[in-house]
């Protein structure tokens, strides 16, 4: 009678607490030695960061012209978190106060990437002056929104303006497309890794 069989005949390197199955002492050292172990501390949520995880900045000049009905058209570059940089060119129509403006802006988003500003959105903007301008403009797309920051030179009846556009963006990439994310990989231990051999048991 082998009285060591539960223990696959080496009870000096095996043990079977619970009469299963047999565990060796050389994945238990590892897993005292190695650093990896069941956690047991309680986890903690990670520390707000005060910047966005997304968002675009674009800088622009924008020329507007109103009589009732208002035109404007933009050229700009923009960049997003992730890296990635364009040219842009906008189009709208809409109404507004009577008055021109040229003007430098920089117009900043909550939009995932600038491939978001891809298309029509709309802009409401609030501006003044007789020769040195300034407006500040709320802009929108889809599933985005923003606002823009911007002055010049304008010319007008009266001092105070107003004008609401529907827009068309067209953007020109800047070389490839980035992103910052990674496939998550899970930590295993060794001997749940295929072809894994117990080298206390090497047959």
């Amino acid at each position: 009678m082998n009285l060591y069989a539960y223990v696959g005949n080496d009870p000096i390197n095996m043990n079977d607490q619970t009469g299963k199955f047999a565990t060796s002492f050389s994945a238990r050292a590892f897993n005292a030695n190695s650093g990896w172990r069941p956690s047991t501390s309680t986890p903690t949520a990670p520390t707000p960061s005060p910047f966005p995880a997304s968002g675009t900045r674009e800088f622009s000049l924008t020329a507007t012209g109103s009589w009732g009905a208002s035109a404007t058209g933009s050229v700009g570059f923009v960049t997003d978190s992730h890296g990635n940089a364009a040219f842009t060119y906008t189009f709208g129509g809409g109404g507004g106060f009577p008055g021109a403006s040229v003007e430098l802006g920089v117009t900043t988003t909550n939009a995932g990437s600038i491939d978001n500003l891809r298309g029509s959105g709309s802009v409401i903007s609030m501006g003044g002056g007789e020769l040195i301008s300034g407006s500040v403009s709320e802009v929108f797309g889809a599933g985005y929104s923003g606002e823009t920051i911007s002055g010049g030179l304008g010319i007008g009846p009266v001092p105070v303006s107003a004008s609401g556009h529907v827009t068309d963006t067209t953007l020109i990439p800047i070389g490839e497309p980035t992103t910052t994310s990674t496939p998550s990989q899970d930590f295993r231990p060794p001997w749940e890794e295929p072809g894994w051999k117990d080298p206390a048991r090497p047959f």
